[in-house]
Order: structure tokens, then C-alpha cells, then sequence
């Protein structure tokens, strides 16, 4: 799945793993969670947080919209 050494250990315990995925991007590898169907909803954590910020809102968000979250560079496993 990606390159992260941390990820097989760390990832398996990691809030919504199972909609994880890594996108390569601006010289990132990108740690993004996409679930759901529908209108789109993009999800930003903000300083000192993770995807894991949005571990209970996504698979509520998830029934009427397709969502996105992602690990913004130096945050989470991006």
C-alpha cells in the first residue's frame, strides 16, 4: 500500500484503516481516507492532527456523502 514503514504496525490500529489509502502527490506520499457515496465533503484537520480527527463524523457523513479526509504534510502517515 505504500512505502510508510510505520503503517503495518501502526496503520492496523488506526481509526477507519479500512478506507485508507496512499495517493503520490507534490513530491508526498499522501495518506487519504475515502468513503461513502453522493455529494462530495472534503475533510481538513487542523495543527497537531490526523485523519483520526474525523474517526467518529466520517461513517455518519459517509451515509449521504462520499468523503474525504487526508493527512496534511507532516501530520498522521503523510
Amino acid at each position: 500500500m505504500t512505502d510508510n514503514p510505520l503503517w503495518p504496525w501502526e496503520g492496523r490500529d488506526w481509526p477507519n484503516a479500512g478506507v485508507s489509502r496512499f495517493v503520490r502527490a507534490a513530491g508526498f506520499d499522501w495518506h487519504v481516507q475515502r468513503i461513502g457515496s453522493g455529494p462530495k465533503v472534503v475533510l481538513l484537520h487542523g495543527t497537531g492532527a490526523a485523519t483520526h480527527s474525523w474517526r467518529d463524523a466520517m461513517p455518519l457523513l459517509a451515509s449521504h456523502f462520499d468523503v474525504l479526509a487526508m493527512d496534511l504534510p507532516g501530520h498522521g502517515f503523510t
